[in-house]
C-alpha cells in the first residue's frame, strides 16, 4: 500500500514538473517575442538577444528549485526592477518635459505596459489552476475583510469610466489596479506559513538593500545603470530615484521596507536574520535620505513614531534593543543632517 502511494505521488510530481517547465518556456518565449518584435521598446537592439535567455533560465530554475518560491520572489523583486514593455502608447506619454526628466512613473499612466510582475503572475495563476489537487494544494481562500473592499474599489473605478474625459487613459489606470489586486490575491493565498512569510520578507529586504545601494551610489558618485530596459533616474543632486523611475515612489518604497526591516529585528527568530534586518534598515534609511523625498521622510517618521508608541505601551519588545536602534537611526540622521535640512528648506 505504501509503495503504491509512493508511486502515485511520484507520478503527479513528474506531471507538476512537466507543467512548470512548459509554462516557463511558453511565457519566456512570449516575452522574448514581444521584445524582439515590438517597435516601442525601452531596450537597445544590441541587448534584445538577452531576453531570449529568459525561458532557458526559467527551465533551469524549475528543474533544480521550486517554481512557487521563484514566483513569490519575482513578484516582490519585480517592483524595484521596474521592468515593463509598452503595449499601447498614448500621445500624452510623448510629453517632451516628462521624457526629458525621465518621469517613468508619470509616463506609465499614459501607456498600457506589460510588466515583469504581471508575466510572473500569469505563470503563477496558471500553475495554481492546473496543478493536481492530489499534491496537497489547499483551495483558495477569499479573505473577505480585505478582498471585498478591494473589489468594491475596482468596481467603482470601472464605473467611473463613464465620466472619464479620456477612455484610453482610464483603461490604463484600471489595468494597473487589476494587476495590483491579482498580485495581492496570489500572495495571500500562497504565503500560508510563518516560513513562507519569512522567505517573502527576506527577499523583499534583499531587494530593498540592493535598490538602496544603487541610490546611495547615485548620490555619492556618478553611478548610473542603463541595461536591458533597467535604468536609473536622477532629478538633481540629492534627489535620486534609483530604478523606480521617480524620487516619490523610491522614497515610498524605501521608507516602507526600512520600517519592515526595523520591525523584523524582533520578528525574525534567528540571529543572522536579525543582523540582516539591521543592515537592510541602515541601507534603507541612508538611501531614503538620498531620494530627497520629503513625503517619504514624513511617512517614515510618522510610522516609526506610531510603532515606538505601540511597542512601549504594550511592552512587546525590549526597551534596550529599541533604544539601540533609535540611536542608530539618530546617528544616521545626524551624519546627513546637512542634506536633510537643505532639502526641507528648499523651494521647488
Amino acid at each position: 500500500m505504501i509503495e503504491v502511494k509512493r508511486q502515485f505521488n511520484l507520478k503527479f510530481q513528474s506531471q507538476e514538473r512537466f507543467i512548470e517547465l512548459g509554462l516557463s518556456l511558453l511565457v519566456g518565449l512570449l516575452l522574448a517575442g514581444l521584445v524582439v518584435f515590438s517597435p516601442d521598446l525601452p531596450l537597445p537592439s544590441s541587448w534584445q538577444w538577452l531576453v531570449l535567455i529568459i525561458p532557458f533560465a526559467f527551465a533551469i530554475v524549475v528543474i533544480f528549485n521550486n517554481l512557487e518560491k521563484l514566483i513569490l520572489a519575482a513578484i516582490v523583486i519585480g517592483v524595484p526592477l521596474n521592468l515593463d514593455i509598452s503595449v499601447i502608447i498614448s500621445p500624452y506619454s510623448r510629453n517632451p518635459d516628462n521624457l526629458a526628466m525621465g518621469y517613468r512613473t508619470l509616463i506609465a499612466t499614459t501607456e498600457l505596459r506589460l510588466s515583469f510582475v504581471f508575466i510572473m503572475l500569469v505563470i503563477g495563476y496558471v500553475l495554481w489552476l492546473v496543478r493536481p489537487r492530489t499534491l496537497g494544494l489547499k483551495p483558495f481562500k477569499f479573505f473577505a475583510t480585505t478582498t471585498l473592499p478591494a473589489l468594491g474599489f475596482i468596481f467603482f473605478s470601472i464605473l467611473s469610466v463613464t465620466q472619464a474625459q479620456d477612455l484610453e487613459l482610464a483603461f490604463f489606470r484600471i489595468a494597473e489596479i487589476l494587476e495590483v489586486f491579482l498580485a495581492y490575491f496570489y500572495l495571500v493565498n500562497h504565503i500560508r506559513s510563518v516560513k513562507d512569510m519569512q522567505f517573502f520578507i527576506l527577499v523583499a529586504l534583499g531587494g530593498m538593500a540592493v535598490e538602496a545601494t544603487i541610490i546611495i551610489l547615485q548620490w555619492s558618485t556618478d553611478f548610473s545603470i542603463s541595461l536591458a530596459g533597467l535604468s536609473t533616474v536622477s532629478e538633481g543632486v540629492g534627489r535620486e530615484g534609483g530604478t523606480l523611475g521617480h524620487t516619490g515612489p523610491a522614497g515610498g518604497f524605501l521608507s516602507t521596507l526600512a520600517l519592515i526591516a526595523f520591525a523584523m529585528v524582533w520578528g525574525f527568530p534567528q540571529l543572522k536574520h536579525k543582523a540582516f534586518a539591521v543592515v537592510c534598515m541602515c541601507l534603507g534609511i541612508i538611501g531614503l535620505v538620498g531620494t530627497g523625498s520629503r513625503i517619504g521622510w514624513a511617512g517614515f517618521a510618522v510610522t516609526l513614531t506610531a510603532f515606538i508608541f505601540v511597542q512601549l505601551r504594550y511592552r512587546w519588545v525590549s526597551k534596550s534593543t529599541l533604544i539601540i536602534l533609535l540611536f542608530v537611526i539618530t546617528a544616521i540622521g545626524t551624519i546627513f543632517f546637512g542634506a536633510i535640512y537643505e532639502r526641507l528648506t528648499a523651494d521647488d
